[in-house]
């Protein structure tokens, strides 16, 4: 009897042990438990076709996601959240990670941690999502399951396009945005695009999962084909490539977009049999050479033959009055950058005949030409101007690039300058920052030669014919002095109108010439440059506030879109080795022989 009770007390005993050995090991596999999991559109917050799974992380432990599978195919784009970073779906997230940090996420105890992986679902698809991870300090890999049905509407946009890129657009300033050009660079694997000027598609998504194909244009395509050579380690593995292949293309879009509010934009190539959209467009451009123009629903511009300059300009509007100059020299409206430099001549960027090159970049959405050379008859100053003419705009960007490649001894230095007839206009206004209205002067009360000085700040600045109600506006953007050698050089820089028999305005940055010292000259040293963007716009000056359309684009433009882009992980991405690591050596040494 007693040796049967001491039989069974050993077989409890065991059992015991056995249990809680057990019990042990369940809890050790329950280390995370999934709260909840859905499947959603893409959002400002996660901008890209996803899951979300809630975790319990009951233990607070530091954990590793080793491998995601879903529907039996791995997903390689994944982050880990909090959900207290959370600020709403309809809010852009402030927060990204290279991913050569991917794995110090598990280094990391998040309070409620959230995984989101990047699912290109479709409508009412199951889905069984695998979560593989480890805690660490352990080597032990445990899973995590969870099947999930998908919506019924908002899904992959289309299979036809394998592949896309997420941009969230951001209007934070209160301006309500119509057609408003937006300007974004991309970069893809050459081997998932064949022809991305006919691939691409923009779409835009609301909050609801409707889509809406954008008009868009691509430009400016560069490729990169150069391949890494393969190298193995002393394991005899493939080390991860250094770079690969690759493709760079700018986009332009036209945005519309309520005030401060976000929305998703989805890229979508990787489908070669596509064909180029069909767009309606209203820009219009025709001519040879230099001598083009250049139209759109509210204006027609025309460029001066031999330097491609703004030579003429049209308000649809009031197509009865064109704007110009015509009076000295080549009789352009757009004359700087301009230098003297005794003895030669007083010289412009419009005495190109023809500039040493130019290129254009003609589409729906947007046209473009670039010039570029040195002054003429100054080898010792480089420049180059853009202008850019949109579809939907009633703006035009122009933008100058000058550097001083040899120091040369200048009486003048100046940029920005437009110059009309001034038979044609009669008044000239600005606003100054600091008023409250905008100044308006009547230009035939002040003498010839009279310089009307502005600040340098000035909002926008504009020249009128009262009598037809019309106006030529600039709104400066954009200005930088910067040098290679030593401090940024200027001398007294100021903004001034004049007039004569010609109405101008002109940005001076260094022009003893215009000072009560004529005669004196400095030396623009070598290596500095000097940067300017404005916008230009024809308008008609509308009853009661005249000048409220300058103030509303004036602020759009200072006050840009703001854009996130968000690119996808692809499969074959491997972190390459650090290499440099010593400032006496690139890393390369061993690794290229």
């Amino acid at each position: 009897m007693k040796f049967n009770n001491l039989k069974q007390y050993f077989f409890i005993m065991i059992s015991l042990a056995l249990l809680l050995q057990f019990q042990t090991l369940v809890a050790g596999s329950n280390n995370l438990k999934i709260q909840q999991v859905e499947i959603a559109i893409p959002s400002p917050s996660i901008p890209y076709y996803h899951f979300k799974m809630k975790i319990d992380n009951k233990n607070q432990k530091p954990f590793r996601i080793k491998k995601i599978i879903a529907n039996g195919k791995e997903i390689h784009h994944y982050e880990m959240r909090d959900e207290s970073w959370n600020k709403g779906d309809d809010k852009s997230f402030h927060f990204s990670w290279p991913v050569f940090a991917i794995d110090l996420f598990g280094d990391f105890v998040y309070k409620n941690p959230c995984l989101i992986g990047r699912l290109d679902w479709e409508n009412g698809q199951k889905y069984n999502i695998e979560v593989t991870y480890s805690i660490k300090g352990s080597d032990d890999e445990e899973t995590i399951t969870q099947e999930v049905v998908a919506p019924g509407k908002g899904g992959y946009w289309n299979t036809k396009w394998k592949y896309y890129k997420s941009i969230v657009v951001s209007e934070d300033y209160g301006l309500d945005r119509k057609n408003e050009p937006v300007e974004f660079s991309l970069v893809f694997y050459p081997d998932q695009i064949t022809d991305i000027s006919k691939e691409l598609r923009i779409v835009q998504i609301d909050k609801n999962g409707n889509t809406k194909v954008l008009p868009s244009q691509v430009y400016n395509v560069q490729k990169y084909l150069k391949e890494d050579k393969a190298r193995h380690g002393d394991d005899g593995k493939l080390r991860p490539f250094y770079w690969l292949p690759s493709v760079y293309a700018k986009v332009v879009v036209p945005i519309s977009i309520e005030e401060k509010s976000n929305t998703v934009l989805l890229a979508f190539y990787g489908n070669p049999k596509a064909e180029k959209p069909e767009i309606k467009s209203n820009l219009k451009v025709t001519g040879e050479g230099l001598g083009l123009t250049i139209e759109n629903e509210f204006y027609k511009v025309k460029l001066h033959p031999e330097s491609g300059m703004l030579h003429e300009v049209t308000l649809k509007d009031k197509p009865e009055l064109t704007l110009e100059h015509k009076l000295e020299t080549n009789g352009a409206i757009h004359w700087n950058p301009g230098a003297y430099s005794p003895k030669r001549p007083w010289m412009h960027a419009s005495d190109w005949n023809p500039p040493e090159n130019f290129e254009t970049i003609s589409g729906p959405i947007m046209f473009t030409l670039h010039r570029k050379g040195h002054m003429p008859n100054m080898p010792e100053i480089a420049l180059a101007i853009t202008y850019k003419f949109f579809g939907n705009s009633p703006f035009i960007l122009m933008s100058t690039a000058l550097e001083i490649k040899k120091t040369i001894p200048l009486q003048a230095l100046r940029n920005a300058e437009i110059v009309f007839n001034h038979k044609l206009i009669d008044k000239a206004a600005w606003q100054d920052p600091t008023s409250d209205d905008p100044i308006i002067i009547n230009l035939d009360d002040v003498p010839n030669l009279t310089e009307i000085h502005l600040p340098l700040d000035v909002s926008w600045v504009s020249f009128i014919n009262s009598k037809e109600k019309l106006g030529f506006a600039g709104i400066p953007l954009e200005y930088t002095n910067s040098s290679l050698n030593n401090e940024p050089f200027d001398y007294d820089p100021y903004m001034y109108i004049t007039k004569g028999p010609w109405v101008y305005w002109t940005r001076v940055l260094v022009t003893p010439y215009m000072t009560q010292n004529i005669q004196q000259i400095i030396e623009v040293p070598e290596g500095n440059c000097y940067w300017e963007k404005w916008a230009w716009m024809p308008f008609e000056l509308n009853s009661g506030d005249e000048f409220e359309q300058l103030d509303d684009l004036q602020e759009r433009l200072k006050h840009p879109l703001r854009i996130q882009l968000t690119d996808e992980r692809d499969a074959r991405v491997r972190i390459p080795d650090e290499i440099y690591t010593d400032p006496t050596k690139t890393g390369w040494e061993e690794m290229d022989k």
